[in-house]
């Protein structure tokens, strides 16, 4: 299985949420949610989820508490006994250090956030955290932040890191108005570097309240792909409930999980 990095387009597109349906998809694939009674299994380290940098904490639920919340709410229809659950959680929670190695109070991008708190972003120990838990895991699933040309710190953007350790990348685009842009270009920006591209999903983050939201989101699905049809993984419903997302996600999981066990080639 490949390590992957869940890219977005911009900030609050629905990166968390596929994140974790992803890794709760993953995670019930490969067997590690017991689905025969086995409810003394002992935990194997096959999937962790991973955040480099989490800004507004003071603000928002920290990303990774919410990837371990969308994990448990899709097992809810499956035999998966929450006894397993907590103690794959509290594996996880061993490495807590190197899941989320950098984390900042205010909102913002992390080279502002890091001046306003007096700290800084070492691009090193981003890379040592992820190394560490891909040396212990079979799988990382790493959520970014923002869009893909965040800056970490004076000298480096979150997709230079992306490209220099070729994690394979799946791109979240916000379904909306705009979204052509700045999906396109990202999808540039990735091909050209070279970066393993699994593919984009089409996320519907806002409700479409009106014939003209539903036109604008539907001539966006028709016109990505189109033009990057081989890279089209699908597009996820808008949805305030976790169970339902996952049910839609589960049209999508088995292409990603394929892509993920082959050799993606950029």
């Amino acid at each position: 299985m490949n390590d992957v990095f869940v890219l977005g387009t911009d900030t609050e597109i629905g990166k968390t949420r596929i994140a974790g349906l992803i890794a709760a998809y993953f995670l019930e694939v490969i067997g590690a949610f017991p689905n025969n009674g086995l409810e003394d299994q002992l935990p194997v380290r096959k999937l962790i989820t991973q955040k480099w940098i989490q800004t507004g904490i003071s603000q928002h639920e920290i990303d990774l508490r919410v990837h371990e919340s969308i994990i448990r709410s899709s097992s809810l229809d499956t035999t998966t006994s929450q006894s397993f659950l907590k103690a794959v959680f509290d594996e996880w929670d061993g490495f807590n250090n190197d899941r989320s190695p950098f984390e900042f109070e205010f909102p913002g991008a992390p080279n502002l956030c890091s001046f306003l708190e007096n700290s800084s972003v070492s691009v090193d120990k981003i890379k040592q955290s992820y190394f560490s838990l891909s040396d212990s895991f079979e799988t990382v699933i790493v959520e970014g932040l923002g869009g893909a040309f965040v800056p970490l710190d004076s000298q480096t953007l979150l997709i230079d890191v992306v490209c220099d350790l070729k994690l394979p990348v799946i791109l979240v685009i916000g379904n909306k108005l705009g979204c052509l842009n700045h999906g396109l270009m990202t999808i540039d920006a990735i091909v050209r570097r070279d970066i393993p591209l699994v593919g984009f999903i089409l996320n519907d983050c806002h409700e479409l309240e009106t014939d003209e939201m539903t036109l604008i989101a539907d001539s966006n699905e028709d016109e990505l792909k189109r033009l990057y049809p081989d890279y089209f993984l699908g597009r996820l419903p808008f949805s305030r409930n976790i169970c339902e997302s996952y049910q839609s996600f589960k049209k999508i999981g088995p292409l990603i999980f394929d892509k993920c066990m082959d050799d993606i080639k950029p």
